[in-house]
């Protein structure tokens, strides 16, 4: 199950057949449900259209992706800043080819961008990137196609990747987190906050297990570190770093009490 903006989608499987089928409810303004629709808002789970097996779907701000049995992404939704990938900023109610990505095997989506971890540890991202949230180093320009995030890949290999609204991040082989696109509220976890970053910045002092999350509406990022206790970093306007505290934020991971 994947949580989105206003949109939540899920992988249901039936039998023993590898995969499952992608499902998708809630708001539907741009077709981020992905069953041919728009301006409908789904209340009960609707099938995604034209789509087989696949292993994963995540839901965006207001768009999704899913990863495809064979490794490919398939988008559908908004596409004012090229999120969906195809090489197009025109809005899709159906699933669309994201340009040149094979062997995928994670997804994170943020507002208007999205990011694929391939079986080779490289990262990739495209859609917006005003605030280099693609990871490239070409802050503002946005690409309608999949860029490499830079330095991530070879022999610095990712094992998984989380984003938020418009920062995501990567835990790299060895537990080290690395974050890249905005900072406004300390969502890249170093000391620099307010200012972006176009490329990987570490986040000091931190080591995960692999699990990181992040969400499409928030700047704050969470992740376990190598005793399986959940730290966050980030915006505290709502309360989400869960350290006792209440407002404010965090340039560096906190701990959520009780984990």
């Amino acid at each position: 199950v994947s949580t989105g903006g206003q949109t939540f989608c899920a992988v249901v499987k039936s039998g023993n057949t590898p995969g499952g089928q992608a499902y998708c409810w809630g708001f539907n303004q741009y077709g981020e449900v992905g069953n041919g629709n728009t301006d409908t808002p789904q209340t009960t789970p609707v099938p995604v259209s034209n789509m087989g097996h696949v292993t994963a779907v995540v839901a965006g701000q207001t768009h999704a992706c899913a990863i495809a049995l064979s490794g490919l992404v398939h988008c559908w939704g908004a596409n004012e800043s090229g999120q969906l990938g195809n090489n197009s900023t025109s809005q899709s109610s159906k699933p669309v080819s994201v340009s040149g990505l094979t062997g995928v095997v994670q997804l994170a989506l943020g507002a208007s961008f999205s990011c694929a971890l391939t079986n080779t540890g490289s990262v990739y991202c495209w859609g917006s990137n005003v605030v280099g949230q693609l990871g490239n180093g070409t802050m503002p320009t946005n690409s309608p196609i999949p860029v490499a995030v830079s330095g991530i890949g070879g022999s610095n290999p990712a094992v998984s990747i989380a984003a938020s609204n418009s920062t995501a991040c990567a835990v790299l082989v060895g537990g080290q987190v690395q974050c890249w696109g905005d900072n406004g509220a300390g969502e890249l976890g170093d000391p620099s906050v307010g200012a972006s970053s176009s490329t990987p910045v570490t986040v000091p002092g931190f080591t995960s297990n692999g699990s990181i999350s992040g969400n499409p509406n928030g700047a704050v990022e969470c992740a376990l570190n190598t005793s399986n206790q959940a730290y966050c970093w980030g915006d505290n306007y709502f309360d989400e770093l869960g350290d006792g505290s209440s407002g404010g934020q965090s340039n560096s991971p906190v701990m959520v009490q009780g984990t």
